[in-house]
């Protein structure tokens, strides 16, 4: 049984009736994104490891995750991930190669 935030029933199942889909060619870096399902969701990006690159991953404005490669590491990969509760807003700065969410299908 879930509880109500401003009059929307919400559960605090993560994970259930979730699956893991690929949302690198959906979101854009920089944008804020805000969690409006009924469940926490997870979000996980890898970095684009070529030259001089980097990834942060930001849940409520605050930096989750870093990763990075210098100079000719290009066969360097780094993740982060982390979980964004309901209402919670999201957003990732640098370059991916990968962005995937645990969430109910869109």
């Amino acid at each position: 049984m879930g509880v109500k935030i401003n009059g929307v029933e919400v559960t605090q199942e993560l994970g259930v009736d979730q699956t893991w889909q690929d949302f690198l060619g959906v979101r854009e870096i920089g944008v804020v994104y805000t969690n409006s399902t009924t469940k926490p969701i997870m979000v996980a990006v890898t970095q684009n490891g070529g030259g001089y690159s980097g990834a942060s991953l930001y849940i409520d404005d605050i930096r989750i995750g870093y990763s990075s490669s210098y100079g000719n590491e290009s066969a360097i990969r780094a993740s982060s991930s982390g979980v964004v509760p309901v209402g919670g807003t999201y957003y990732v700065s640098g370059s991916t190669e990968v962005w995937s969410e645990l969430r109910e299908a869109v």
